[in-house]
């Protein structure tokens, strides 16, 4: 084992700067709370298991004609790294994005909350969101199969070779989906505070003497929160869904642009 790595040390930092790569932008595994070498072990760790079956399979070179080629080989596997965090992570800024879509309706869109995770400003219900949805990644093995798919990505994508119209294609057609889905996923929020807002419209022409500016923002917010919890259940279901959908446009990524 310790020839193997003397042997094909350089193919190792390949390796090491590909997974180095997705934890610097992947979700759980990017985050500013955990400390530098921390997560520099941990990706060492990783590389150390993932190597000798990377070398076995013989899909990186072990020499370089030149030092330029094995820099350029060095960025190539930090971007597909990055490209394999970035998509993941854009999955988990729905979250916020949706929660940001209803806190102005229930009168919370100029509140604002410090993410110490990410290092951040994000709206409160947002931030209880991507809370929730860190804890069903975590429960449903998501930094695991993050692991598993920065390893398969080896094999399906050795090197980076993308078109450019493959990939404005794939990226136009993921940010589509990720707003789309953002809003697919409060849009039974956003409907309860429609028809709230549709109520005390009605009732500040019914009664003028009432004061809606001063009613309507606990109802608004009451009615919110209480949608909010209703709809757990339903959040529980639908999330695991969304890192489905996370890790087949990781695949689709690395089969059709590198």
């Amino acid at each position: 084992m310790i020839d193997l790595f003397v042997g094909q040390w350089l193919t190792f930092l390949l390796v090491l700067v590909r997974i180095v790569g997705m934890f610097s932008t992947a979700p759980f595994w990017s985050g500013e709370g955990a400390p530098m070498k921390i997560k520099v072990a941990l990706a060492l760790a990783v590389a150390i298991g993932i190597f000798p079956d990377i070398a076995a399979r013989g899909v990186l070179p072990v020499t370089f004609a030149s030092p330029w080629q094995f820099a350029g080989a060095v960025a190539e596997q930090a971007v597909i790294g990055m490209i394999i965090g970035f998509i993941s992570a854009m999955f988990f800024v729905l979250f916020d994005a949706s929660g940001r879509f209803y806190s102005t309706q229930m009168g919370l869109g100029i509140i604002n909350v410090f993410d110490p995770f990410h290092a951040v400003e994000v709206s409160i219900m947002g931030q209880f969101q991507s809370f929730i949805s860190l804890l069903l990644f975590i429960a449903v093995d998501g930094p695991q199969w993050m692991l598993f798919a920065v390893q398969k990505s080896f094999l399906v994508a050795p090197h980076f070779q993308p078109t450019s119209l493959a990939l404005a294609h794939a990226i136009f057609g993921l940010f589509s989906k990720i707003f789309y889905i953002s809003f697919v996923f409060v849009m039974p929020i956003l409907g309860v505070l429609f028809l709230s807002h549709v109520v005390l419209g009605i009732l500040s022409k019914a009664s003028p003497q009432l004061n809606v500016m001063i009613l309507g923002f606990p109802i608004n917010i009451g009615v919110g929160l209480f949608t909010f919890i209703l709809l757990l259940d339903y959040f529980e279901n639908m999330i695991p869904e969304i890192f489905e959908t996370m890790f087949r446009e990781i695949d689709l990524f690395l089969v059709h642009l590198l």
